[in-house]
């Protein structure tokens, strides 16, 4: 089961519209239980700024909430009040999902990374700052076995447990020795983390 509550603008608590109002749920202040797909079993979720990721035990990904930067996946920029499944994946089993500030990672069953969203500082690893409205897979990232993103760059770690970093590094978070600034990438695409 899920659970959601707080400020509900967007749609990210991903309760629907008020059925009394037909108007946006604004905000609860008690936790409520989250419908995912007529029912599925939820596996994990991630809450970023203003959208949500739901991993479903059969590995299918649904995303509700701010749609803006494509940071849903569903290839358009519209908002989702409700779990909306990611079509785009639906043959593509999810391990694992991360919802960033205005984009979104996902770990694949196979190993692999993809990513979508506002592209910003480099943060979906694509070698550009372009926004993706659909999952887009992170190409020469496979063997991954965990991932995480902040507001603006991800890490991911491999099975042999060497770390991969991308996007912003204005405050270092990339474990690079160049540092970034404004918009700009730290790295656009992985790259390995130097440790001791």
């Amino acid at each position: 089961e899920l659970y959601a509550w707080g400020v509900a603008a967007y749609g990210r608590l991903g309760l629907g519209k008020d059925e009394l109002e037909g108007a946006p749920v604004q905000s609860r202040l008690l936790p409520e239980q989250v419908r995912v797909g007529g029912g599925v079993n939820v596996w994990q979720a991630s809450a970023g700024d203003t959208h949500s990721l739901v991993v479903a035990t059969d590995g299918s990904l649904y995303s509700f909430g701010n749609g803006g930067y494509g940071r849903l996946g569903h290839g358009d920029e519209d908002n989702r009040w409700e779990p909306t499944l990611v079509r785009a994946l639906r043959y593509t089993p999810v391990a694992y999902a991360c919802a960033g500030m205005a984009h979104s990672l996902i770990h694949l069953d196979a190993g692999g990374v993809m990513t979508f969203g506002c592209g910003n500082y480099g943060v979906l690893g694509h070698t550009d700052t372009q926004n993706k409205l659909v999952p887009t897979a992170i190409p020469g990232l496979n063997n991954v076995v965990a991932v995480t993103t902040g507001a603006a760059h991800a890490v991911a770690c491999l099975a042999d447990g060497q770390l991969w970093s991308w996007g912003s590094n204005e405050f270092g978070q990339l474990g690079s020795e160049r540092v970034s600034t404004g918009l700009e990438a730290g790295s656009a695409e992985p790259v390995a983390v130097k440790t001791p």
